[in-house]
């Protein structure tokens, strides 16, 4: 069902005046969302395809951490939360980015939360390619393995991650940070979430040491160390499996740059872990 096909529910989610669609959202894998406004009120609609229950529990926890923006509603795959604006990342939002990314690292851990296994996670999308690309893909694994057992065995403590910090789930307002769409969350090693921001928001060597820095004190000496690479080697090479997964051959054809990246990373790696 189209989010439109949805607004004659708007009594049950509590609304004061019927809601008109204001703009259709395109970023979000897993669910359609959309901008209502109601009266002189702003909200967001999602209907998800999978993950709901997960994803509004995560949503609700993160919210009482101030780290979310609240659930007004939530029942059969839809939910109603409140809108929040936001501006476009910029350079001085890195330290912002950083405090609210260690209090979610820091909150008090859920019971529900699952963990997070990255070998059976890529495993799973290896599984689903086929032919020849399920061939390179997994010569690929291959020469990740030590790379992708170093992540695993590392011994920084596991906690509440987010695990899909990508730009668009990091909604930027003057003096703080939201993040939004929670399907993925899980007790995971917080380098996950690190490597998410330095490799999606581009961070050069200067910006990441920066941002480490204001993560938590010392961690900025941790940018020499392996893990730092392995976290986005696992990080990358995740994120390239479920594009091969749904897009197969022609994704890898249109996106070199991505793993040439994974490349780079991985003889950086195995040159500092020698």
């Amino acid at each position: 069902m189209q989010p439109s096909n949805l607004l004659a529910n708007w009594r049950r989610w509590g609304l004061t005046a019927q809601p008109k669609i204001v703009e259709q959202f395109t970023a979000g894998q897993n669910h359609q969302t959309v901008l209502l406004q109601s009266a002189d009120e702003f909200w967001v609609l999602k209907q998800f395809s999978h993950s709901f229950d997960l994803a509004i529990s995560a949503q609700r926890w993160a919210a009482a951490q101030g780290l979310a923006p609240k659930i007004h509603f939530a029942d059969d795959d839809v939910a109603l939360m409140a809108y929040q604006e936001s501006v476009p990342f910029a350079g001085h939002h890195i330290k912002l980015l950083a405090q609210a990314l260690h209090k979610l690292h820091s909150a008090p851990e859920p019971t529900t939360f699952a963990r997070f296994d990255l070998i059976e996670f890529c495993q799973q999308y290896l599984a689903n390619l086929e032919g020849a690309l399920a061939e390179q893909a997994t010569s690929i694994h291959r020469g990740l393995a030590n790379a992708l057992h170093s992540f695993a065995q590392d011994a920084t403590p596991w906690c509440v991650c987010h695990n899909d910090l990508v730009i668009s789930n990091c909604l930027f307002e003057a003096k703080r940070v939201w993040f939004i769409d929670w399907e993925y969350t899980m007790l995971h090693n917080p380098w996950f979430d690190l490597a998410a921001i330095v490799l999606y928001f581009e961070l050069d060597s200067q910006q990441s040491q920066h941002f480490l820095a204001h993560y938590a004190p010392g961690w900025e000496a941790k940018q020499q160390t392996p893990i730092f690479l392995a976290a986005q080697i696992a990080l990358l090479w995740g994120d390239l499996l479920w594009h091969l997964s749904k897009y197969g051959t022609p994704y890898l054809l249109a996106n070199p740059s991505r793993f040439t990246q994974l490349d780079d990373l991985t003889a950086r790696f195995n040159t500092l872990a020698t």
